[in-house]
């Protein structure tokens, strides 16, 4: 996106003319979003893609400063929506900066409202590594207070705090001079699931808040307790007979996976009375096996057959 000069198979615009033909009150304005993420390292492969419910025949993408516009073809991933992408790789300091797409027909000149802002920011363009550290750990219960402290040697005026996998843009603070280091306080309270996952930061210059330093070494956080906790469930069901085999299912919600279940079955077979009683189960993170989920719902198994049969403190039944 250098000046004057356009990407593969797409055509330099002329500045662009929002709004113009849509009814008043509708914008008509496109998404941008790219599935890398807002922060690429330098040298990485870098894709934008423009989005929108309306049927656009084509798009164009604008860079905040820069007067040439790629206009690429629109398609239809799906019924109802329109879509171009845009590969801007492998990247360098030039791809830095602010983005906006625009939506159009092939029988207008004219385009609609640009999309939301979408910053593009490069880290690995400075020498520097800061470093990244957890108060009061990387393991806590949720509820909790945590801050994330990220600080460097070297002279930068901001710091910038990003999750892995997360859409929204880094956090960024104002460095402060403390101990030696310059250094920036994240603080996340109270801390739910949703704070789980990996976590990177990096420097900046405040000149140009788009170029960054290389990333610090990923930190892990989780989150314990709350609300996630597996269930518990038996087959056949929870009253079998003394002999038959009985299975134990857990099913532990994970956090950004909402739709995939894990589940760990437990065989418990032949039964006899000594497996009557009270059961929970626990989840825990792979990276993190002392940390313990809370437990499932109490599910209490009952085998019939014994001579007395008791659930919850009272009697049952009496076999004969």
């Amino acid at each position: 996106l250098r000046k004057g000069v356009c990407s593969q198979g797409c055509v330099p615009l002329t500045p662009l003319q929002p709004r113009a033909g849509f009814p008043p009150g509708v914008s008509g304005k496109p998404s941008l979003l790219t599935p890398q993420g807002p922060v690429v390292a330098s040298g990485q492969s870098l894709t934008l893609q423009c989005r929108s419910d309306v049927g656009y025949d084509r798009f164009a993408l604008s860079q905040e400063g820069r007067q040439a516009l790629p206009q690429h073809p629109g398609r239809q991933p799906q019924a109802g929506l329109s879509q171009a992408d845009f590969p801007l790789g492998p990247v360098t300091n030039t791809h830095a900066g602010r983005y906006r797409c625009y939506g159009g027909h092939n029988l207008s000149s004219e385009w609609s409202a640009p999309s939301d802002p979408l910053d593009i920011l490069v880290a690995g363009w400075f020498p520097d590594t800061p470093s990244l550290s957890v108060q009061p750990g990387p393991v806590v219960a949720s509820g909790e207070n945590v801050t994330l402290l990220c600080q460097s040697g070297s002279t930068k005026e901001t710091f910038l705090l990003s999750k892995e996998g997360a859409a929204r843009p880094p956090l960024r603070l104002r460095s402060k001079y403390r101990g030696g280091h310059l250094q920036a306080k994240f603080s996340m309270s109270p801390v739910t699931s949703a704070h789980n996952g990996t976590y990177r930061c990096y420097s900046s210059l405040s000149s140009n808040p788009y170029l960054l330093s290389h990333a610090s070494a990923p930190l892990e956080l989780a989150v314990s307790g709350g609300q996630d906790k597996p269930s518990l469930s038996a087959r056949p069901n929870p009253m079998v007979p003394q002999g038959f085999s009985l299975y134990k299912d857990d099913g532990a919600h994970v956090p950004g996976l909402p739709d995939i279940i894990f589940q760990n079955s437990f065989l418990m077979g032949p039964v006899t009375s000594a497996h009557a009683g009270t059961y929970r189960c626990h989840g825990y993170y792979s990276h993190f096996p002392s940390v313990w989920s809370a437990p499932s719902e109490p599910l209490e198994i009952v085998v019939t057959g014994q001579r007395a049969l008791v659930q919850n403190g009272y009697p049952l039944s009496q076999s004969s």
